[in-house]
């Protein structure tokens, strides 16, 4: 429901708030440009009755889970050299693909997998060795611990600095953004963090170069939108998908009839949600939770 013009490429549009150089192409040659939220066509959610929801575009919520995964796959896609790129430009020009030295990204990947080490075991799945397991089911909060947790600390002095401070106020914004009671002066930090990262982003690998249009992804844009949806719906983390992803594995784990298998998960929804109605009545009929352990 992002109101932002796109600018085309091939057969693909790119929200790049900033023209290209040299860049001619009806109905996305506009200048540059900071939009507001704005429908750009019907919803198939306007059939819903008014008065079961918050509206249009009220009741739509972003996702943090699946935005964090692509922010990471973005960035390391860049910083390895893997992304697409359009000729004459070429991945060997590019200062800020230091992992295309494939000595510095294994390197690399051993420390986040012996920084991974010390986090304590209420952090649930730790980051594996990116250079080795990337490309083999590496988890959605893998990503988010290694990128917006280790990450700053690990890329210091690797990755070149104006580099490196982008993407540290990334970092910064999303983290503030991630908490589940969030600040007025918090949120307005974090909004002024994702908007400066944004344009910054921008200007250092995107540079108005019409070749380099497909690195302004949509989840470049739609982080400028998590302060404004904040305030209207609270914090991001409270309704993102982790909740739900654990839900379906965890039912997806308790069937039983492999013949028939959405009648008995079906069976399983409605049985869980008996227990935990009982549980949410009489309290005492759940055993106390073990303490999180401290290391």
């Amino acid at each position: 429901y992002c109101g932002l013009i796109g600018r085309r490429k091939g057969t693909h549009y790119y929200p790049a708030l900033l023209i290209p150089n040299d860049y001619r192409v009806q109905g996305c040659s506009h200048p540059d440009l900071r939009t507001e939220t704005g429908l750009t066509k019907p919803s198939m959610l306007l059939g819903l009755l008014p008065r079961y929801t918050l509206g249009i575009p009220q009741c739509l919520t972003p996702d943090i889970m699946h935005l964090a995964q692509l922010l990471s796959d973005l960035l390391l896609s860049l910083w390895r050299g893997t992304i697409d790129y359009t000729p004459p430009d070429h991945p060997s020009t590019w200062e800020w693909a230091i992992f295309r030295d494939v000595d510095l990204w294994h390197t690399h990947g051993q420390a986040v997998a012996d920084a991974a080490q010390h986090l304590p075991g209420s952090f649930d799945w730790k980051p594996r060795n990116p250079a080795q397991k990337i490309n083999t089911g590496y988890k959605t909060w893998e990503f988010q611990m290694y990128i917006f947790g280790l990450g700053p600390a690990l890329l210091y002095n690797i990755i070149p600095r104006p580099y490196w401070l982008n993407y540290c106020q990334l970092v910064r914004g999303f983290r503030l953004i991630c908490q589940h009671s969030i600040s007025m002066q918090d949120l307005q930090a974090a909004h002024a963090c994702f908007i400066q990262w944004e344009l910054d982003f921008e200007m250092l690998y995107y540079q108005r170069r019409a070749e380099r249009l497909q690195f302004i992804r949509p989840c470049v844009h739609q982080v400028t939108h998590l302060a404004t949806e904040t305030l209207q719906k609270g914090p991001p983390i409270c309704y993102s998908q982790w909740t739900m992803e654990r839900t379906i594995g965890n039912l997806g784990q308790e069937i039983r009839q492999p013949s028939n298998p959405y009648v008995n998960l079906s069976r399983e929804g409605v049985r869980r949600c008996q227990v935990n109605a009982l549980k949410a009545m009489v309290p005492n009929l759940e055993d106390p939770k073990p303490a999180l352990p401290q290391t």
